[in-house]
C-alpha cells in the first residue's frame, strides 16, 4: 500500500458452501461473494484501514429464483435479508461498501 497510495483493497464476501460462521447453510440462498458475516469473527486488516473496501455480490431473482424472491413481503424483505449478509460490515467496521456485482439475466417482468 506505501508503494501505490491510490489502491483501494476491494475484499468480496464468500458464498454459503463453505460459508463464513452463521451463513453457511445453503438453504438460506447467500449469492457467491455475498456472504461477509466472516468480517464479525476475522475482520480483514490493513496497514492502513482507509484503503479497505468490502465488496459483497447480490442478484435478482433472473439470476436464481432464491426462496426470499416469492415471500410476500418481497422486496420489502431485502432490507433484513441485505443487512445480516453484508451491511452490518459498515455500520461495525466503518468500512465502506462497494456492489461488485449487482443484478442478473433480464427477464422482462
Amino acid at each position: 500500500l506505501q508503494l501505490c497510495p491510490r489502491w483501494l483493497i476491494m475484499v468480496e464476501g464468500v458464498g454459503d458452501t463453505p460459508g463464513a460462521p452463521a451463513l453457511d447453510d445453503p438453504k438460506k440462498g447467500v449469492w457467491w461473494g455475498e456472504n461477509l458475516a466472516g468480517v464479525r469473527v476475522a475482520p480483514v486488516i490493513l496497514s492502513n484501514p482507509t484503503k479497505l473496501v468490502y465488496s459483497p455480490h447480490s442478484y435478482g431473482p433472473g439470476v436464481f429464483m432464491q426462496p426470499y424472491f416469492n415471500q410476500p413481503d418481497f422486496p420489502h424483505n431485502l432490507d433484513a435479508i441485505w443487512d445480516e449478509r453484508f451491511v452490518f460490515v459498515q455500520q461495525t467496521t466503518g468500512h465502506p461498501i462497494l456492489i461488485g456485482e449487482i443484478g442478473g439475466v433480464y427477464t422482462g417482468k
